[in-house]
């Protein structure tokens, strides 16, 4: 009988727990990528073009653009995860270009109000005969990565090749811990993992020197295991690391502006790891991208990539408030690029970082 009671109030609390204990709940922001509709695939750079574009402009902007989107196509849900009730706009995406007026296309970008800016829902494109026709959801490519690209995709295709016959790919498995950003981009920060295979001179260079590092500590210094995050600084190819000093490599420093101001290392790596941290828009409108041009001159000569800012606080790290003048810079794999500043009538001058 004891036993019986006994496990009648075990099963009891079980149930209490099961039905107290409710599934994980789905994120309802969803996830830049490329994004394959039915008259082809569509580039995650030509989607973020689109999305921020909307974030920026109120409704009617741009001829109509931004619009309200009722999420409906012939009296279905265009997209089903996302609830009644939820307030859609949506903006024209442009292959290879940015909507400006005209003729929009049939690819749309579409987000929610979210705090006056707008999350990222999803994207669409207008299949009916008429722009104001029929709606089809477009489908994330799962194996996309943020940078894509033939000649990138070639690039690591080679690289992997050889990591394969050097045993890169162990020592870079996505399975080791390492600092990234939230399980939100998770999935893009493996395939960065993934690409990031060394320089096939900085593999001859670390095969020929490996014996010797391992009796001076070297191949510690090298472990991706390391709580530090190395990244790769695009203007000049260097790796720069996003804590202190460290070995010989080229760190994030402190960086001295055309006004004079010299801002710390501290201040500069504590704005770069809130980059890092958050998606777009993410706190009080930043970090957002950045298109690398003062009037028709780049800021950062010979960078490609997207790049975004984030503001840098002297003696602190910005959260809300006036952003102040200074901004660190990355790219959307989370690369330093470098540290830049604001002046009068939205023009940008590059700050020199420094060797501490």
């Amino acid at each position: 009988m004891l036993l019986d009671m006994k496990s009648i109030v075990l099963y009891g609390l079980m149930a209490l727990a099961s039905h107290a204990s409710p599934l994980p709940e789905l994120s309802k922001r969803a996830k830049l990528g490329d994004f394959q509709c039915p008259d082809g695939t569509l580039s995650e750079k030509d989607i973020r073009e689109a999305l921020h574009e909307c974030r920026r402009l109120n409704d009617g902007s741009i001829g109509k653009y931004p619009a309200y989107f009722g999420n409906k196509s012939n009296n279905q849900k265009v997209f089903g995860n996302i609830p009644d009730g939820t307030d859609l706009r949506e903006f024209p995406i442009i292959v290879g270009g940015v909507y400006s007026g005209g003729e929009p296309g049939p690819y749309r970008v579409v987000t929610d109000y979210k705090d006056n800016r707008g999350d990222f829902r999803g994207v669409m494109q207008h299949t009916g005969a008429t722009v104001g026709g029929a709606y089809t959801a477009c489908t994330r490519v799962t194996n996309t990565k943020r940078e894509p690209g033939k000649d990138k995709d070639d690039k690591n295709k080679h690289d992997k090749d050889k990591g394969d016959k050097k045993g890169g790919d162990e020592k870079r498995s996505p399975q080791t811990t390492v600092p990234r950003r939230t399980v939100q981009v998770t999935e893009n920060d493996l395939n960065d993992l993934a690409k990031r295979e060394p320089e096939k001179d900085k593999d001859d260079k670390n095969k020929h020197d490996k014996g010797k590092d391992d009796k001076k500590g070297g191949n510690e210094e090298r472990s991706i295991e390391e709580t530090e995050t190395e990244i790769e600084e695009e203007s000049t190819g260097h790796i720069v690391s996003d804590l202190t000093t460290r070995g010989k490599k080229k760190k994030i420093g402190s960086a001295t502006c055309p006004d004079g101001v010299t801002l710390s290392q501290d201040d500069v790596a504590n704005a770069f790891k809130e980059c890092k941290k958050w998606d777009d828009y993410g706190r009080g409108g930043y970090p957002h991208k950045f298109g690398n041009k003062s009037g028709n001159s780049e800021v950062f000569e010979g960078v490609t990539k997207d790049l975004r800012e984030y503001p840098i606080i002297q003696g602190g790290t910005w959260t809300d408030g006036e952003p102040g003048k200074y901004r660190v810079v990355t790219d959307y794999s989370d690369n330093f690029v470098g540290v830049m500043i604001e002046n009068a009538g939205a023009s940008f001058a590059r700050c020199t970082v420094n060797s501490d």
